[in-house]
């Protein structure tokens, strides 16, 4: 099993320290973060406008913090820009949940969420898309929908545009060996 420590040649976790409430990365590392997620979005061969649609996510998660820690509910939490899911969506990178707290990573991760949203779900809007990222189901949630669409509209996208052909396909569906050192190679 790869983990964190394989990945620091060129894929630095941020440095976090004990999370404790209220904690924030300053506002340089979360720069950082956010511009290291749209670099790997277009790495992997979605387009500027999906690059945008997971930006706005990231916001939404995270505020681009990668030490981000999300209490979800009982024993379960999830880490980074995009608030991850340890027990949701670890099986979809081969490593460990921390590695979640890499940017590349979550990424990689949030890419393929996307993409079998597409592909598995049937999802044909930006706004289904999150509904299966959001619930692992293709669902209308109105308030929800209502508050991310008016999120995507501030920064000139409609929720209602379709995702197809827009999500690459570099690094799959799903972990395989060898997913690292593409990242690595990518990321460079």
């Amino acid at each position: 099993m790869i983990t964190t420590l394989l990945l620091l040649p060129l894929l630095a976790p941020p440095v976090c320290g004990e999370w404790t409430e209220g904690f924030r990365s300053t506002k340089e590392v979360r720069t950082d973060a956010r511009a290291r997620v749209r670099k790997t979005c277009r790495a992997l061969g979605a387009s500027k406008e999906a690059c945008k649609v997971l930006d706005a996510m990231v916001v939404r998660e995270s505020r681009g913090d990668p030490c981000a820690v999300h209490r979800i509910g009982e024993g379960e939490y999830g880490l980074g820009v995009l608030g991850l899911s340890c027990k949701w969506h670890r099986k979809k990178w081969d490593g460990e949940c921390e590695d979640f707290l890499i940017p590349e990573v979550s990424t990689v991760v949030a890419i393929r969420l996307y993409r079998r949203a597409v592909a598995r779900h049937g999802a044909m809007t930006w706004r289904e898309v999150q509904a299966v990222f959001a619930t692992g189901k293709n669902t209308i949630r109105p308030a929800y929908d209502n508050t991310w669409c008016h999120r995507l509209k501030q920064r000139g996208l409609d929720c209602e545009a379709d995702p197809r052909g827009q999500l690459g396909t570099l690094l799959g569906l799903s972990p395989f060996a060898g997913q690292v050192e593409i990242l690595e190679r990518i990321s460079e």
